[in-house]
């Protein structure tokens, strides 16, 4: 198995506060995940509070025709992604988009917290919470 991504992944009751506050608009309703690091080096996994429950910072939220993303300020982890965010939905294009979006502009929220768990998106679908795991 190889570590295909780092994230914080959001259980089911900060997904559900999520689409809550921003339902989804398009058909591929994802609101997922926070990527930490793609393809994450052996020293940025030692690093990770793998297993660990921390706060996203929901303060932004943007939309187009092709996605839907929200910004968030992690506590406890940095991700290596200029602007942090969960991906809610996408049309016609992959989650990757988000960053495209975002970096477009995003409109300021009033912030709240969800929580996600730190772990590891494997190549074969499993997310490892536990580096002894793999």
């Amino acid at each position: 198995m190889a570590v295909v991504y780092a994230g914080a992944f959001l259980p089911e009751e900060s997904r559900a506060a999520l689409l809550s506050a921003f339902p989804a608009k398009h058909p591929k309703v994802l609101a997922h995940h926070m990527t930490i690091a793609f393809k994450p080096t052996d020293d940025e996994i030692a690093a990770l509070p793998l297993g660990q429950l921390i706060k996203l910072r929901v303060v932004g939220y943007a939309e187009d025709e092709y996605g839907q993303a929200i910004a968030a300020e992690p506590v406890g982890v940095v991700s290596k992604n200029a602007i942090p965010h969960v991906t809610i939905s996408v049309d016609k294009k992959s989650p990757v988009y988000s960053n495209e979006l975002l970096a477009s502009g995003c409109e300021q929220v009033i912030p709240f917290e969800i929580y996600a768990r730190v772990g590891l998106f494997m190549d074969s679908g499993q997310i490892v919470y536990e580096n002894a795991l793999l």
